[in-house]
């Protein structure tokens, strides 16, 4: 089916692409984003071999790079790894299964925790939302086995997912127990305290409200209040300084640990925590067992097989090793001229929502003056970052890809761990240089562009201005647009969370917030209705980079708003297997792909006027009913 222009942008450009376009094998979408990334991918392998065969042959590799070569050379010996089959985990899930009391679990929590063991409750390190020069010590709860929370209420998606989970389950654990009985057991354990952890984690509604997400806990409270987790004795080796509070996601997590970590829970717990490692680990092992231990995902992903074993060893590689080897990628692709244009085109950018900013009507004097204070003080990282973090020196292989892993997770915790109420080091990225994709990080205060996302329908140094407007340059915009949405405008210039808005201006802004929940909620895709509230964050970000980007477009000699929209519509084409995008419906704060495109350009008068929209018009929105927030 053929569609025009005016009833649906986003299936009118990319109609042809739609219909011939299948999803690969090994993926549960594709589309602008998945195609690039598959490119690199593809260069990234290439690089790597490179990296071995220099490794191999000379001393001229870096540590970071040497270290990454020997590992990859572990993952990549899969006849070893099938030789042994699921014998290398089998003395850790004896050991966490012949634990015999709690008191036993305390006192190898800690170790477990470095090893980085399934556990249910963990530590992490991170920024302080309410002082952002330092990190503090956040605690967390384990990770549900149902996709979403809602499902635990839904019987029925609830007995689907868990009888492929089930037998998925039983054909791992399997190996490592005496019989069929025992594995049975031991997933009904499992599976019952994964009830427990449900009804303390957050729903997809609360993860996205990040700002609601800082419970901060005067630390002598909580080691009085909880009686069966012994925090002192935890706390103690993992921080070399004194704690004075600790920070959880969720009152009713923080509130309720004796709940989850008991005595009467005891059995439940090891159960849980022997299976989880059994199935978080074979990633490590045989081809037969990596394969099989992938079918729950590929169930709930809609996803028709598991990545071939050449593309997963070096995965595996990556996950220790993607920032050095993302850094010498962007190094390598990263043409200087093109790096050149796009700084020009974000410090463009930044003028242009200055300039909006000092023009604005519903905004007072006070607040305007405060966002431009935040908008001059915005951090700019493009291709990759100057520095990395220095662990990685420290990733040294053994002879054993599992202990090599388990040594790896010392390291890395131990680094964390080490950091707390250190000073933040806003030059290290949390995204590797070859990821099409880009960020604000609010506590920062800055933006990150890869070079993986520096191509493509998103940028080429040959397209017209106004085609690279409509793509990087509205992606740019939008990452500017974080700084003042729903989230990111609770955040001051110096990345704390911080009333800086007058009163009337944020209840004023509450009320646009609200008018672009309205635009997008219940907006009907093939696979239902989008939440309007889940992605206001990622609308009002959408709708700022569009309007900038529009803006900054319009002052290029060879302006067109037909080049520019019709690019932004090719920016989004993507198709998704049915069990990913419901599961997306159900938790990503972006709004489907298709929205994104025509919403967000039906949202505009210059759209309007280009294509001829009329009243009647698939592709009208009244002008009434249009949202502008920045």
């Amino acid at each position: 089916m053929k569609y025009e222009i005016k009833d649906n942008l986003f299936k009118s450009v990319n109609g042809e692409w739609l219909e011939k376009t299948q999803i690969p094998s090994d993926r549960s979408s594709t589309g602008e984003f998945a195609e690039l990334d598959i490119r690199n991918e593809k260069i990234v392998a290439r690089l790597a071999k490179k990296i071995l065969k220099i490794n191999e042959n000379t001393n001229n590799l870096d540590t970071d790079l040497k270290n990454f070569a020997d590992f990859y050379k572990l993952t990549s010996d899969i006849d070893k790894r099938n030789e042994l089959g699921q014998k290398p985990l089998q003395k850790y899930i004896d050991e966490i299964l012949n634990i015999k009391n709690l008191a036993e679990l305390k006192s190898k929590y800690v170790e477990f925790l470095y090893k980085d063991y399934p556990l249910p409750i963990d530590f992490g390190v991170q920024t302080d939302f309410l002082d952002s020069t330092l990190q503090t010590l956040y605690v967390g709860i384990a990770r549900h086995i149902l996709p979403d929370k809602s499902h635990y209420e839904n019987k029925e998606q609830k007995a689907k997912f868990l009888k492929v989970f089930k037998s998925m389950a039983k054909s791992i654990i399997l190996a490592y127990v005496q019989d069929k009985n025992q594995a049975n057991e031991i997933i009904k354990k499992a599976l019952k305290f994964d009830e427990i952890v449900a009804k303390y984690s957050l729903t997809s509604l609360q993860k996205v409200q990040y700002t609601q997400l800082y419970k901060p806990y005067k630390y002598d409270k909580i080691v009085k209040s909880t009686k069966n987790f012994d925090f002192d004795f935890i706390v103690k080796q993992i921080i070399d300084k004194p704690v004075d509070e600790l920070v959880f996601n969720d009152d009713n997590f923080a509130q309720n640990i004796d709940k989850i970590f008991n005595e009467g829970n005891f059995e439940l717990i090891i159960n849980w925590m022997a299976l989880q490692f059994a199935l978080k680990y074979s990633t490590y092992l045989d081809e037969k067992t990596r394969v099989k231990a992938t079918k729950y995902k590929l169930f709930t992903s809609g996803q028709a097989k598991a990545q071939n074993k050449n593309k997963h060893a070096l995965n595996l590689a990556l996950h220790f090793f993607g920032m050095p080897v993302g850094v010498y990628y962007a190094k390598k692709e990263l043409g200087a001229k093109a790096k050149k244009d796009v700084e020009r085109m974000v410090q463009h950018m930044i003028q242009i929502y200055k300039k909006r900013l000092q023009s604005n009507t519903w905004l007072s004097k006070n607040t305007i003056e405060k966002a431009l204070k935040k908008l001059s003080t915005l951090g700019v990282h493009i291709g990759y970052p100057t520095e990395i973090q220095p662990y990685y020196k420290e990733l040294k292989s053994t002879e054993s890809l599992i202990e090599s892993v388990l040594k790896f997770n010392q390291v890395l915790t131990k680094y964390n761990y080490s950091q707390y109420k250190m000073p933040i080091n806003k030059n290290y990225w949390g995204m590797t240089p070859n990821q099409v994709n880009a960020y604000y990080h609010p506590m920062y205060n800055h933006i990150v562009f890869p070079a993986g996302i520096l191509q493509g329908a998103f940028y080429n140094i040959k397209h017209s201005s106004s085609e690279n407007y409509g793509g990087i340059g509205a992606v740019i915009a939008h990452e500017i647009s974080h700084a003042f949405d729903n989230n990111g405008a609770n955040f001051d210039e110096n990345g704390n969370l911080k009333m800086w808005w007058t009163q009337e201006d944020f209840e004023k802004f509450g009320e646009k917030t609200k008018q672009m929940i309205q635009l997008f909620e219940g907006a009907e895709t093939d696979f239902g209705k989008c939440n309007g509230t889940l992605t206001v964050s990622e609308n009002i970000a959408d709708a700022g980079g569009l309007s900038c980007a529009l803006e900054a477009a319009k002052m290029e000699s060879d302006y067109s708003a037909r080049e520019f929209f019709i690019n932004w519509a090719r920016v989004w084409k993507s198709k998704y297997k049915p069990e990913t995008a419901q599961r997306l419906l159900e938790q990503d704060p972006h709004a489907p792909a298709e929205l994104r495109a025509n919403i967000q350009a039906a949202n505009r008068e210059e759209f309007i006027e280009e294509f001829s929209i009329k009243n009647g018009d698939k592709m009208f929105i009244p002008a009434e009913k249009r949202v502008k927030i920045w």
